[in-house]
């Protein structure tokens, strides 16, 4: 699946866009902008996949998302009264780059980070929601000074966690990010089937050893490596939410034969699928 640019839209008397979203997509739409993106959801659940992790969200996930960071939100179809917040800035929004602006350049390093997407948790995350309602809901011409409020706000939360997986920054630049995004799509949609260099290869079109060579590039491991890993990080979670036998999980993530996925699972996880589930579910 590859991401489709969307252009944001913004009144010609504000400088950033803020937009509350009830009409839910269920299928979700993987796209991209120029925009960095602050999304709070005020009430929805279902999975949203950024950076090449699909994981399930609640009402009061609030993320900070990178420009030309290919995304989307899949949408629980029992949520209702859905309700998602969001706010567009480009990192230029006040006629210099956000870089260029001393006071700026540390939410600048964290808009950096969000490439890969960041989660803000803890004592912060309910002054960080209601600052984003109170911009919602000021007259546009008071929004500025809050939305530098929030930037600040951003900063001094501590408790936060990087979602994407890690790539080599000296080649992010947005054509790799697109690229990368695109196997990572690939792979979070056809993880339990069996996937071929010819493949993947084929999405990005690329031939098998070129891409090999961009895979390792970025991510600094090869593919069947972030395959593996990406599958056993589906089936270690499955293992704790379910009841299924080891063998079912095992050919639900993609290993058909039992003995590679015992094998790939203690590579990863440092024990074996049953230990994994005995430690985490005894009584």
């Amino acid at each position: 699946m590859q991401p489709v640019i969307e252009k944001i839209e913004r009144n010609t008397n504000q400088s950033f866009a803020i937009r509350k979203f009830t009409d839910p997509c269920p299928q979700g739409i993987f796209h991209y902008h120029e925009e960095l993106e602050i999304a709070y959801v005020i009430n929805a659940k279902g999975k949203r996949f950024i950076s090449g992790v699909l994981e399930e969200f609640d009402a009061g996930d609030l993320v900070l998302i990178g420009k030309n960071t290919p995304h989307y939100y899949q949408i629980d179809e029992n949520s209702i009264n859905y309700d998602i917040l969001v706010i567009h800035f480009k990192e230029d929004f006040m006629g210099l780059n956000l870089k260029e602006i001393p006071e700026l350049n540390s939410f600048y390093k964290l808009c950096k980070k969000a490439t890969r997407g960041i989660q803000f948790k803890g004592a912060r995350l309910e002054a960080l929601q209601h600052l984003m309602l109170k911009i919602y809901n000021l007259p546009s011409e008071k929004r500025l000074t809050a939305l530098i409020e929030l930037f600040n706000l951003l900063l001094e939360t501590e408790e936060y966690r990087i979602i994407g997986v890690s790539i080599n920054e000296e080649h992010s630049d947005s054509n790799n990010l697109l690229r990368i995004n695109s196997v990572y799509s690939f792979v979070s949609n056809n993880y339990s089937n069996k996937i071929n260099l010819k493949d993947i290869a084929r999405v990005i079109n690329m031939t098998e050893s070129s891409f090999c060579k961009f895979f390792k590039k970025i991510t600094r491991k090869t593919f069947f490596n972030y395959l593996n890993e990406f599958r056993i990080n589906k089936a270690s979670k499955e293992l704790l939410i379910s009841e299924k036998n080891i063998a079912l999980i095992a050919e639900e993530c993609g290993y058909p034969n039992i003995a590679n996925f015992n094998y790939q699972f203690k590579r990863v996880m440092k024990c074996s699928p049953s230990a994994y589930r005995n430690k985490f579910l005894k009584p």
